[in-house]
């Protein structure tokens, strides 16, 4: 469902704003199946990273930093089940297998930007 309305958030995209881009339920369900070793909280918590607003930054480096993230992961360290430091990063996007990707073919480059393609 979509909605014209800034104010009317009741799209069923769980988002907190229209300004955000980010759909937090379905980047973590995408997160917990591309990162089944690490642990909820902190693929949790990389989501939070990913959509901290960087409203201090230039543009130019916030988009740099989310470019980052998303190519490279989201680094976390967590203890393993024997009480050993993990370092890993929390995958975004699944680069060898894009059709594994929950949006793949959801989102289209228009020319004046970008606009989601809904599946009715």
């Amino acid at each position: 469902m979509c909605t014209a309305k800034p104010e009317d958030l009741n799209d069923g995209s769980h988002r907190a704003d229209k300004r955000d881009v980010i759909f937090p339920v379905e980047l973590k369900t995408a997160c917990l199946n591309l990162n089944p070793g690490i642990p909820e909280s902190k693929i949790d918590e990389a989501i939070e990273r990913v959509m901290n607003r960087r409203a201090a930054m230039s543009p130019i480096a916030a988009n740099r930093e989310l470019y980052d993230l998303i190519r490279d992961g989201v680094p976390v360290q967590f203890d393993d089940e024997r009480g050993i430091k993990q370092y890993e990063k929390v995958r975004l996007v699944h680069f060898d297998d894009p059709k594994q990707n929950p949006l793949a073919g959801s989102i289209s480059s228009t020319g004046s930007g970008w606009r989601a393609k809904r599946k009715r």
